[in-house]
């Protein structure tokens, strides 16, 4: 797993899905399952997750709305096209939702944020030899 902590997130950058479990050390975590995540093989079309944003649990596995976050991406789906970006981006908009408290007045603060964070994580995986 290659770990970038930001200012507003943690990244996690793992090989395969069931990587986000091993992490944090879950049988199961938000609502997915290490169980099922072993039954579902990650190819470059498919995957049990192929990117997740949520909090960070507790060693309790909890977590509520002042817990960190996390954006997770499955490098099994990444693919060096415009489909890497549109995958970020919408875990980038799942965390843009979660810190502006899903203000919708807030929309194009919201949607910046996620352009921003979107851009961060790009750089980040291009230092692990991902080429755009």
């Amino acid at each position: 797993m290659k770990v970038q902590q930001f200012r507003e997130f943690l990244f996690l950058l793992g090989e395969q899905s069931i990587d986000i479990f091993d992490y944090f050390g879950r049988e199961e975590l938000h609502g997915l399952s290490r169980t099922e995540c072993l039954q579902v093989e990650d190819t470059d079309h498919s995957a049990y997750i192929a990117g997740l944003c949520n909090y960070i649990p507790n060693k309790e596995n909890k977590y509520d709305k002042d817990s960190p976050m996390f954006i997770f991406i499955n490098e099994q789906r990444l693919r060096m096209t415009y489909m890497d970006i549109t995958l970020i981006n919408h875990e980038a908009m799942h965390l843009a939702f979660s810190i502006f408290n899903w203000d919708m007045e807030k929309e194009e603060e919201m949607i910046s944020f996620a352009e921003h964070i979107t851009h961060l994580i790009i750089r980040t995986i291009k230092q692990y030899g991902y080429v755009y």
